[in-house]
């Protein structure tokens, strides 16, 4: 982000007191959306099963061996890939695109009609379908929020299950690992259920193979930042690193920007792990 966008970030964490109002969505929404950039390949709603939702946005040229898929947050309860008179997600189709890589952006059935585990389901039936169809590329699997809960969710199942997701690496921004442990906020509980519901995940994420990055924010709300320490108590391996002057949502949404820092990031963690992969 810019400098100027950096100070207003900080300005709307002053204002908002690190509560995800709808105000304090748009207001990030807004001051983003100008220098997003937009993609030049784009194939929008292809299916991989019968839910409405159950559909990705495709960016980027196919021949490509590397392959983002980002999973977008919304509480669990909201949220959608984006539609063509939006700049988000398509900013990280374009970024994937520059970068020389391919991206996916689902959508996925939210709760309350679609309990845990189905967004879970849906991540793994996107990933696998992407390994179908090229069993030779590097697939890159994103989240953000509640897209990081589900991203953190499959992991753990694959590990459960000794069925790993045929994935590369993962990266999480400001996620829920811990669901126990998470409160009973209404759209975690719409869900995941009661916290005595709830399934861990902490003792999976310590134990998987695939590198792994996590973010928290240096504005995220508490809860957050209370996860991101739980992981970090209870796998003090993981690569857990705090991203200054960002909020909760500014993280994908400036990601392709100008003074990308999270693009960067991203492409040095896929870089340094294509490359360890190699040797």
């Amino acid at each position: 982000m810019t400098p100027g966008q950096q100070t207003q970030i900080a300005a709307l964490d002053r204002i908002h007191g690190g509560s995800l109002s709808p105000e304090f969505v748009a207001a990030t929404y807004q001051l983003l959306a100008p220098t997003a950039p937009s993609p030049e390949h784009v194939r929008r709603d292809l299916a991989y099963g019968g839910h409405k939702h159950q559909k990705f946005d495709r960016y980027g040229l196919p021949d490509k061996s590397d392959i983002i898929v980002y999973i977008h947050g919304g509480g669990f309860v909201a949220g959608s890939k984006g539609n063509p008179d939006s700049p988000f997600f398509a900013n990280i189709g374009a970024w994937a695109e520059a970068s020389g890589m391919q991206a996916v952006v689902p959508d996925y059935r939210l709760a309350p009609d679609h309990p845990y585990p189905d967004a879970r389901d849906d991540i793994t039936s996107v990933v696998g379908l992407l390994h179908r169809e090229r069993p030779d590329a590097r697939i890159w699997l994103v989240g953000q929020s509640a897209g990081a809960a589900h991203v953190a969710d499959a992991l753990a199942f694959g590990q459960r299950q000794n069925v790993p997701l045929p994935v590369a690496g993962v990266i999480m921004f400001s996620g829920i690992y811990d669901p126990p442990s998470a409160g009973t906020h209404p759209g975690i509980s719409s869900y995941y259920g009661a916290p005595s519901e709830r399934t861990g995940n902490l003792p999976q994420l310590g134990r998987i193979r695939v590198p792994a990055l996590y973010t928290v924010s240096q504005y995220d709300p508490p809860l957050f930042r209370q996860q991101a320490q739980a992981l970090r108590d209870a796998c003090p391996q993981a690569d857990l690193r705090e991203l200054p002057h960002h909020n909760h949502l500014s993280t994908a949404l400036s990601i392709g920007g100008p003074q990308d820092d999270v693009g960067a990031m991203l492409l040095d963690f896929i870089r340094q792990n294509t490359s360890a992969h190699a040797a």
